[in-house]
């Protein structure tokens, strides 16, 4: 769901860059950490999925991790990385798995991440750290950012 916006946050190795928070009433605003700036230049679309879960599902995010392209679940939406910052959460409902997947421009999967959240309309930010994949690194030797590359000049400044 995307909705009207002012003032939400995508992290960077735990430094907030001004994104927003959602203004719709039903949106529950996801704040995603970065492991670094280079992480999100070198990105091309982030994945979600939201995966029902129960008190017995607690490892969920383990499984689904270790998953190769988990599949399944609700796909709330391939958005673009700059698109993060105007995107909300939909209300699924009750507890759930996030699964994030970012994929850079070749679609390999260089960062992934999970969140357990009871998520409604109310409850405040959802917070979900992503991690480099195995291949972040062939990514980054094989096509590094472009000197001087930055995420205002990327996404069109941070607001």
């Amino acid at each position: 769901m995307i909705c009207a916006f002012a003032n939400r946050l995508l992290t960077i190795a735990g430094a907030a860059v001004a994104f927003g928070l959602a203004g719709c009433a039903n949106a529950i605003p996801l704040e995603i950490d970065f492991p670094n700036e280079t992480a999100v230049l070198i990105s091309s679309n982030a994945d979600i999925r939201l995966f029902p879960v129960t008190e017995g599902d607690l490892d969920r995010c383990s499984t689904l991790l270790t998953t190769p392209s988990s599949t399944g679940g609700t796909l709330v939406g391939s958005i673009p990385i700059c698109d993060l910052r105007s995107y909300t959460l939909p209300d699924p409902g009750g507890p759930v798995a996030i699964l994030v997947r970012v994929l850079d421009d070749t679609n390999s999967e260089i960062l992934a991440g999970c969140a357990i959240a009871d998520v409604y309309p109310g409850r405040g930010v959802v917070h979900l750290e992503l991690f480099p994949t195995d291949d972040y690194l062939e990514r980054l030797e094989r096509d590094p950012p472009v000197s001087g590359a930055s995420l205002e000049v990327r996404c069109g400044g941070s607001s």
